[in-house]
C-alpha cells in the first residue's frame, strides 16, 4: 500500500512541545504537519495550516459546541477539538489523491514507526482507530469489541453519545465509539464524512465517525484489542504512548 498519506495534528504551541517526538518517523513516508493556526500567529514551520474560520467556510459549518454535552460540561471545547474529524476532512479536500490517510495526535509517541506501520501494509479496512468499540446491542461487526465493565466509563460511554446537539442520520441506530489518538481512513470513508458534513450532520467526533461509517457498512477495526494486544504488531516490540502514558482498554 504505497499511496498513503500521513499527518500529525498540531497547534503552534504544541508544535514546539512535541515536534521532537516525531524525529523517528520514517523520512521516506513524509509526515505532514497539520497545524491549527486559528490564533493567526506568525508561523515559520513547514505545515498545512488552517483556521477554525477556514473550516466553517469550507463546509458551511455554523454550529458551536453545546455545554449540555457531557464532554463539554465545562464549556471550554472548540469545534476543532470536539469535532476533530473536521480538521481531517479539511486536509482531505485539499489532498484527495491518496487511498489511505493516517492522522495522529501531536502528543503520540511510538518507539518504532516502521514496525507499527508495516503491520497494516496489506490491510484495506476503511476505518481503523486506536480503540474501536460498539454498544451492547450491536450484533454486526463481530471483529469490534463491545463496551464492558473493565472500561473506566463502566460501559456507560453510550449514555454520553449521542449527546446534546449530536445530529446523526435518522437510520443510524447502531452506535460505535472510538479513541482518536491514532486513526486511519480510506479515501471513500473520508469522502462519506465530507458528504454528511455538507448535509449538516455532525456530532462528537469519536462517536459520530464510526457510527456514521457503520451505517453505510464500511469496514472498521481496532488497532488495539481489549486485552491491550494488537492483531497488527507485537506490543512487546512496538510501544505507543499518548501524553507520555500507555492508553489501555481500562482507560476508556
Amino acid at each position: 500500500m504505497n499511496n498513503t498519506c500521513y499527518g500529525a495534528c498540531f497547534t503552534p504551541e504544541t508544535y514546539k512541545a512535541y515536534i521532537d517526538w516525531w524525529s523517528n518517523f520514517p523520512k521516506e513516508k513524509k509526515l505532514n504537519i497539520i497545524l491549527d493556526n486559528s490564533r493567526l500567529q506568525n508561523i515559520e514551520y513547514e505545515s498545512f495550516q488552517y483556521t477554525e474560520n477556514d473550516i466553517r467556510y469550507n463546509f458551511n459549518f455554523k454550529h458551536g459546541v453545546s455545554r449540555g454535552h457531557y464532554w463539554n460540561h465545562h464549556g471550554n471545547r472548540n469545534i476543532i477539538w470536539f469535532y476533530a474529524y473536521l480538521r481531517m476532512i479539511n486536509f482531505y479536500i485539499k489532498n484527495k489523491d491518496y487511498d489511505y490517510y493516517w492522522f495522529f495526535d501531536d502528543d503520540v509517541y511510538c518507539n518504532n514507526w516502521d514496525l507499527f506501520l508495516s503491520g497494516f501494509e496489506n490491510d484495506n479496512t476503511d476505518f481503523l482507530s486506536y480503540f474501536l468499540f460498539k454498544n451492547k446491542d450491536v450484533l454486526a461487526y463481530n471483529n469490534v469489541p463491545m463496551v464492558d465493565n473493565k472500561m473506566h466509563s463502566g460501559g456507560d460511554w453510550f449514555s454520553r453519545f449521542p449527546g446534546h446537539t449530536d445530529t446523526l442520520e435518522p437510520n443510524s441506530t447502531q452506535l460505535f465509539g472510538s479513541f482518536f489518538a491514532i486513526i486511519r481512513f480510506s479515501n471513500k470513508a473520508l469522502e462519506h464524512i465530507v458528504n454528511l458534513t455538507e448535509k449538516d450532520y455532525f456530532g462528537y467526533g469519536e462517536g459520530f465517525v464510526p457510527t456514521s461509517l457503520a451505517n453505510v457498512n464500511m469496514s472498521m477495526g481496532s488497532i488495539f484489542n481489549p486485552d491491550n494486544t494488537s492483531n497488527y504488531f507485537d506490543v512487546n516490540k512496538v510501544n505507543v504512548t499518548h501524553k507520555n502514558q500507555k492508553i489501555t482498554w481500562e482507560w476508556l
